[in-house]
């Protein structure tokens, strides 16, 4: 129980720096995670998180998204 408890205070500080400075995630949850579950289910459920965060800040934030802007620089990163 106190695995959980303790993996989740860590997603839920990874989120909340993720939001606040845009990183926070991966370098907060994947080193607790990996000592609480060890290295493969550590690194797995970081990935996890990462995207399911990414995800919903992407859809908290999305109205403030320049497209056009973002479409320049998507079509120009391919080169």
């Amino acid at each position: 129980m106190t695995v959980w408890l303790v993996a989740a205070c860590a997603i839920l500080v990874g989120t909340v720096l993720q939001r606040l400075s845009g990183t926070g995630v991966g370098l907060v949850c994947a080193p607790v995670l990996a000592l609480l579950l060890g290295s493969a289910q550590g690194v797995l459920v970081t990935n996890a998180t990462t995207t399911v965060s990414g995800f919903l800040i992407m859809l908290a934030v999305r109205r403030d998204v320049d497209w056009r802007r973002a479409g320049v620089l998507v079509c120009w990163a391919r080169w």
